[in-house]
């Protein structure tokens, strides 16, 4: 006990210590500054050569989700959106717009809402797998509603990676999926991933573009680069297209599947006009950018800063 204790005031101290020497804007800005650089996104920018970038697609099957956390405007008591189904038609058009351009990385079928809440998840992964062969197929779960079965039908169809979230709000919940993960952990290995965190805590929680119930909106926008949409694309129910999963309320609405092609909605004028101020690090032009406060950066990134070490301290 005293040991773990010693060991949250040393990070605490070591925090303090890094935000005194070096200020959160210099840090933020040495590490856009080398992933834009190496990541060659100027040059990108000429050249209109975007969709090698794309590496995580969300499709939201349903508006709706069934647990209490806090930091999500999805929670029930706070979610004001009407309960919609993603059509066949839709799921398909936007699976199908992945295969023109041979797309082989990430596809999320779930974005802010319960994936296992929608019946028509099985046969989506199914399609997906069916028509991106290569792609990795991965889904978040709170798990309030999954079983073995459930489980193993999810794999069966083609899924790639499944992480249970035990938020906690249930002992009956959370003692259920410690005995799924015990069971099968062994079995599907590194594509079950189990993990645990509290319901109500907003520690190290972003404020999800002002959609986080008990945050809300920065005072000012940030003068920060972002890298989300150079990398993401995210689906609604209807077909809408948004640029990151933050932007819970699709604030940045950048054309529909039903009207033009997954390769001109990420790479069309829409799109790069939000590009480019970001680039020049101006959230105001977004109604979603300019409220949240996500630093830009994920630490998994692969680049090389002299600073980046220093980037978890202000994340």
């Amino acid at each position: 006990m005293l040991k773990n204790k010693s060991k949250k005031n040393l990070r605490v101290l070591s925090s303090f210590l890094v935000k005194k020497m070096f200020s959160e804007d210099f840090v933020c800005r040495r590490n856009f500054e080398a992933f834009i650089k190496q990541r060659k996104i100027h040059e990108r920018m000429e050249h209109g050569n975007f969709l090698d970038l794309l590496t995580t697609v969300h499709i939201e099957t349903r508006t709706r989700c069934n647990s209490l956390c806090s930091f999500c405007a999805a929670n029930p008591r706070f979610d004001q959106r009407e309960d919609k189904y993603m059509s066949e038609e839709t799921y398909h058009k936007i699976i199908d717009g992945l295969a023109e351009i041979k797309y082989r990385k990430r596809v999320s079928p779930y974005c802010n809402n319960e994936p296992l809440l929608d019946e028509n998840i099985y046969s989506y992964i199914a399609y997906t797998r069916e028509r991106l062969p290569d792609a990795t197929i991965e889904l978040k779960t709170n798990g309030t509603v999954l079983d073995e079965e459930k489980l193993n039908q999810l794999f069966d169809n083609g899924l790639g990676k499944l992480y249970i979230n035990d938020y906690q709000f249930s002992s009956h919940v959370s003692e259920k999926l410690k005995n799924i993960y015990a069971k099968y952990k062994n079995l599907y290995n590194d594509k079950l991933i189990y993990s645990r965190s509290l319901y109500s805590d907003q520690v190290g929680r972003v404020n999800r573009a002002g959609s986080n119930p008990f945050q809300g909106s920065l005072s000012k926008p940030r003068k920060y680069f972002c890298y989300r949409p150079f990398e993401m694309a995210v689906f609604t129910v209807d077909g809408k297209m948004g640029s990151c999963s933050n932007d819970f309320y699709l604030e940045n609405n950048m054309g529909n599947i039903h009207n033009a092609s997954l390769r001109e909605l990420f790479t069309g004028d829409r799109i790069q006009s939000l590009r480019r101020h970001l680039l020049e690090y101006d959230r105001t032009m977004s109604d979603a950018c300019k409220k949240c406060d996500y630093a830009g950066l994920a630490k998994e990134y692969d680049y090389s800063c002299l600073f980046k070490f220093l980037l978890p301290f202000y994340l």
